[in-house]
């Protein structure tokens, strides 16, 4: 439920006028669009697909999770941070996050992702080697993940 409302809540604040008018109407055809992605995942090939998801999403994760720490600490301040989860927990965060923030997370993420380009190695799922065709559709997967981020800032 939780991610669905992150989802749908993305989607509505940038079509607030759309969406939150007929707010029930709006998230079934959310769900209804979302089983329609799903359903090849439930055949009897889906776990191939799946698994080839999979292997290209998660690299790329890392590095919109770097973008989001540079923004966060950069951008937005980790100082103010710092001062916004006072005022929401009554918890001083001491200056030791704002090294984590600036310095740590961003090298950590960069090497995780160097490491795992480092190990790239094509997909199988047991002895099967996916094809070309299907390598090529991996790759194309995780793009679609990161083409929104220049786009979009």
């Amino acid at each position: 439920f939780g991610t669905f409302e992150a989802m749908y809540m993305s989607i509505a604040d940038v079509y607030p006028g759309l969406l939150l008018k007929r707010a029930w109407a709006s998230k079934l055809f959310v769900c209804i669009v979302s089983l329609f992605i799903g359903l090849p995942m439930m055949t009897q090939g889906g776990y191939y697909l799946y698994t080839l998801v999979d292997w290209y999403q998660g690299a790329f994760v890392m590095v919109i999770a770097f973008i989001q720490v540079l923004g966060m600490a950069y951008a937005y301040g980790s100082r103010r941070i710092r001062a916004n989860i006072f005022l929401m927990t009554g918890v001083r965060m001491t200056i030791f996050w704002d090294i984590v923030w600036r310095i740590f997370l961003p090298i950590l993420l960069m090497a995780l992702f160097a490491f795992t380009i480092m190990d790239y190695r094509s997909p199988n799922y047991g002895e099967y080697e996916y094809p070309k065709l299907a390598v090529a559709c991996g790759w194309l997967f995780a793009a679609c993940g990161l083409v929104p981020l220049p786009v979009l800032m």
